[in-house]
């Protein structure tokens, strides 16, 4: 997917925080993430399946707890 060609090391190419959304409803998914995309690099899932493959390929992974 294009997710993954645009992170970089820090989540994202643009330099913004990455947020992962995950909605089956498709209009509440559009409507969320539309509030989010100035902000932050968003992608989006349509179920847990996709959300978790988007989050294991796409998103960083810290080395320590938060």
């Amino acid at each position: 997917m294009a997710e993954a060609a645009e992170t970089e090391e820090n989540g994202a190419a643009d330099g913004k925080q990455v947020m992962l959304i995950v909605e089956d409803n498709e209009e509440m998914l559009s409507f969320i993430a539309g509030h989010f995309r100035d902000l932050y690099t968003v992608h989006e899932a349509r179920d847990g399946k996709e959300g978790w493959r988007i989050a294991t390929s796409v998103l960083p992974i810290s080395s320590s707890p938060t």
